[in-house]
């Protein structure tokens, strides 16, 4: 949906805190584009992805052009990824400013205890295989590496663990004290 001030709505969360079933819910329910990154991976890769540094860089890159493109068509949108490094997140940022556009940081979190349950009850297999890790390796990799944005501007977090609907409650009141209204 097409509208006076584009917003850019990125998600970061570890893998299993429900940042993927948050983004695409929410998208639906506000009229934003959703782009999901990993499916966006396999597409430039054909369905073969390594997961190696330059083919993530070139992956995001091409995630930064597709949201700037909408942004630039006045529309909003949700890129769900791990969008776990602090510069990852910087760069989306100066990208909106750039297309007048607000960037805000979807936080989705979940204690450790969940976030181990789901890996091991869910179809983390795909990625876990990929990275030649077990599922819980590949969680243990993501925390060790998963840079918080809890000191940065415009962030909105979100209970992974709640019912759909209190998630979207909380996102709407977080946004409206950021944007103070």
């Amino acid at each position: 949906m097409r509208t006076a001030n584009p917003e850019l709505l990125i998600t970061t969360g570890l893998t299993g805190s429900g940042k993927t079933f948050f983004a695409e819910q929410l998208g639906t329910s506000v009229g934003a584009y959703f782009l999901d990154v990993d499916e966006l991976r396999l597409a430039v890769t054909d369905n073969e992805p390594t997961f190696a540094s330059p083919e993530s860089a070139a992956v995001y890159r091409v995630a930064t052009y597709f949201a700037g493109s909408h942004l630039l068509q006045g529309h909003s949108i949700i890129c769900n990824g791990n969008y776990n490094q602090a510069a990852r997140r910087e760069s989306m940022r100066i990208m909106a400013e750039q297309h007048s556009a607000l960037c805000l940081t979807i936080w989705i979190d979940a204690p450790d205890e969940v976030l181990r349950h789901r890996m091991q009850t869910r179809n983390h297999i795909f990625l876990s295989e990929q990275m030649n890790l077990q599922p819980l390796e590949l969680l243990e990799h993501m925390q060790a590496t998963f840079e918080s944005p809890q000191d940065e501007q415009g962030v909105i977090r979100i209970d992974g663990t709640a019912p759909f609907q209190a998630q979207v409650t909380s996102f709407k009141n977080q946004r409206r004290r950021l944007l103070g209204v």
